[in-house]
Order: C-alpha cells, then sequence, then structure tokens
C-alpha cells in the first residue's frame, strides 16, 4: 500500500472513531423507549435488504477463498440464514 492510500485508511478510520465516540456520547443519554425503536428500525433495514447483503457477503466469501485465506476465517465470514 503506498503512502497515500494508507494516509486515507488512517484518516478514514480516524474521522469513524470520533464519530463512534461522539454517537456512543449520545446513545448513552438516549432513553430505553429511543433505544428500542432505534434497534427495531436496524432490524427493518436489515430484513428489507438481506438479499443484497447475502450478495455482498458471498462475494466477500469468494475473495477470501480466492485469496487463500484459511477454511476457520472463511466459515467466520460466511452468514448463514436465520431458519
Amino acid at each position: 500500500m503506498d503512502n497515500a492510500a494508507s494516509l486515507d485508511v488512517a484518516t478514514y478510520m480516524r474521522d469513524l472513531g470520533r464519530a463512534a465516540r461522539a454517537a456512543s456520547r449520545a446513545l448513552a443519554q438516549a432513553s430505553t423507549a429511543t433505544k428500542n425503536q432505534a434497534l427495531r428500525a436496524m432490524a427493518a433495514e436489515i430484513r428489507a435488504r438481506s438479499a443484497q447483503l447475502a450478495e455482498a457477503n458471498n462475494a466477500d466469501v469468494a475473495h477470501a477463498k480466492a485469496s487463500g485465506a484459511d477454511a476457520a476465517f472463511v466459515d467466520r465470514l460466511t452468514l448463514a440464514s436465520k431458519s
């Protein structure tokens, strides 16, 4: 990875960490009802996008296998639908 690419990753991760820290402060002050509402909304979005998530996961698994990732990693990476 060249220096510019690693700087971009470092910047992205720093910014992501700062955003997560700010979100955690807001979440800590939210009521239980608000947290439950947010969890229900996230669950609904995951269900609505399950086909897209499965497609992306299949691509990730295929890439991991093609890159020679070990079987344990591929197993942890693989999403399984709930029956």
